[in-house]
């Protein structure tokens, strides 16, 4: 097959499977999608977040995934994370396939995209697009569908995944976007269920669940405290380990006899000889590491008493990345 330069969904579908055909993880890996002028949707909000565990920048292309995103990041045992993912259209390795230890014996590869539509009857709706042959007569290729985040984990049987596909409101994953403009409404609801439908299909079929993740107004702050942890995560910090160490002591000493953040930065800054900025950086990484059990779903606020943890936030979505 030939890859016309006049065709830019063929040049699209070209750069996808260039980035996703062969298996990458961590630093390595690319998504399908960049969070650039020239690559996101023009109606998305694009976020481009840099992550040290993972050692690369994260593509995200709107506020609800970056939420998503930072939620991945917070759950200790998520140790990858794939934005952007392709959903291959013919049957495929499971997405674990290749990673180093994984018994790949055990795994159940994913049915492909077609196959899962024409079994859901919604071939019709999979998305494909027109290019030319060798010969030059046109025909038409099924064109790949992108997830979300799909997330990679481990527990006490091993590794696994869990798909996250993400919209603003539930009903969105049902309902086609308000900005389509389509003429046609009934075929476009029956386009967006069809899209949601072979998604979760293709994962199931490799025994993957899906999880569909959307905006819930008791979460807002929680976001706001992660986004504003994960800022000062990505920081470095130029620390003895055994300095660190007795830094989080301290705060968790503060937070158990109702001290602030700030009583302890120049008295730790002068102890350990280094800027509050380092103490202030240690704190904030304390919090996204759980090593300081706060209340993320109230502000976090320096200067008054430290709020201890009442509910873990991972309790309450404990149900997003079970198995």
């Amino acid at each position: 097959m030939t890859w016309p330069k006049k065709n830019p969904a063929a040049a699209r579908m070209k750069r996808i499977y260039a980035r996703q055909s062969k298996p990458a993880f961590g630093a390595k890996y690319q998504p399908a999608i960049r969070a650039t002028r020239e690559e996101a949707p023009k109606i998305s909000w694009a976020f481009a977040m840099f992550d040290n565990k993972l050692g690369r920048v994260m593509h995200l292309l709107s506020t609800h995934e970056l939420a998503a995103a930072l939620f991945a990041r917070y759950i200790p045992n998520c140790w990858d994370v794939h934005e952007q993912a392709m959903l291959w259209t013919e049957p495929h390795t499971h997405p674990l396939f290749d990673y180093p230890g994984v018994d790949a014996t055990t795994l159940t590869p994913v049915e492909g995209t077609l196959l899962a539509a024409h079994r859901l009857g919604h071939l019709a709706f999979h998305p494909k697009i027109r290019v030319p042959s060798r010969d030059d007569i046109e025909g038409q290729v099924a064109y790949p569908l992108i997830g979300d985040l799909l997330l990679f984990l481990s527990d006490e049987q091993g590794r696994y995944c869990v798909n996250w596909p993400i919209k603003r409101a539930a009903e969105d994953f049902w309902r086609p976007t308000p900005f389509a403009g389509q003429k046609n409404m009934p075929r476009a609801i029956r386009r967006a269920i069809a899209r949601t439908e072979i998604e979760m299909a293709y994962y199931e079929s490799a025994k993957i669940r899906s999880h569909l993740v959307f905006f819930q107004p008791r979460f807002r702050r929680v976001v706001a405290n992660l986004r504003l942890l994960h800022g000062f995560e990505v920081r470095r910090v130029q620390l003895p380990d055994e300095h660190r160490y007795e830094m989080v002591r301290r705060f968790n000493a503060a937070m158990a006899n109702g001290g602030s953040a700030t009583d302890q930065y120049l008295s730790l800054g002068a102890r350990f000889a280094c800027p509050w900025t380092t103490c202030q950086t240690v704190f904030f990484q304390a919090i996204w590491r759980r090593e300081l059990r706060v209340d993320l779903y109230q502000p976090i606020l320096t200067e008054y008493p430290i709020e201890p943890e009442r509910q873990d936030f991972l309790d309450d979505i404990k149900d997003w990345f079970r198995r």
